[in-house]
């Protein structure tokens, strides 16, 4: 292979999923973590006291989407239990930062997620959600809802309140 040839999959696609705009606010907070820049790195092991930075995996929008809903999959209980995350502490909580800073979001208006998606990922996502949700988008929400309510304590909150609260604040400016 030459320098510079890029290879591509001609299995991803573009996918635009309506969700609801605290998961989309949620998500951009998780994949700030995710991108492991050296800024986010510094704050989160120097700033934040965070000793585990190494178990936070490096992802692409995509990757940490496919993690969410291939965790899902993954979860031992049955998915109709884990709607009921939604109305959990921990998203109870972060809804909760969200109203103290004046940024009131929707809880019936959703607006556009789009991520690249191999068809495989789509595939999946359209399953569950014919089989269990009334909107495509609620898919991609009880994944984020599952990913928060998996992570664990010290993780979910040092890290994750701190970077959303980060987010829910530009948001509101």
């Amino acid at each position: 292979m030459t320098s510079g040839t890029r290879i591509t999959t001609t299995s991803a696609e573009n996918k635009t999923y309506k969700v609801l705009p605290f998961y989309v606010l949620l998500f951009s907070a998780i994949g700030m973590i995710h991108k492991r820049g050296v800024i986010n790195d510094f704050v989160i092991k120097d700033y934040l006291n965070y000793s585990k930075l190494e178990e936070i995996p490096k992802l692409t929008r995509p990757e940490l989407v496919e993690k969410m809903v291939s965790d899902l999959l993954d979860s031992d209980l049955p998915i109709e239990p884990l709607s009921s995350r939604f109305n959990s502490d921990r998203i109870a909580k972060l809804k909760e930062m969200s109203y103290d800073i004046g940024l009131n979001l929707s809880d019936t208006y959703r607006i556009p997620f789009n991520v690249r998606l191999n068809e495989k990922m789509v595939d999946e996502i359209q399953v569950l959600h014919k089989d269990y949700t009334e909107k495509l988008g609620e898919i991609i929400e009880l994944s984020i809802a599952n990913y928060v309510l998996e992570a664990e304590d010290d993780y979910f909150n040092v890290v994750v309140k701190f970077f959303f609260y980060q987010v829910i604040k530009a948001e509101k400016n």
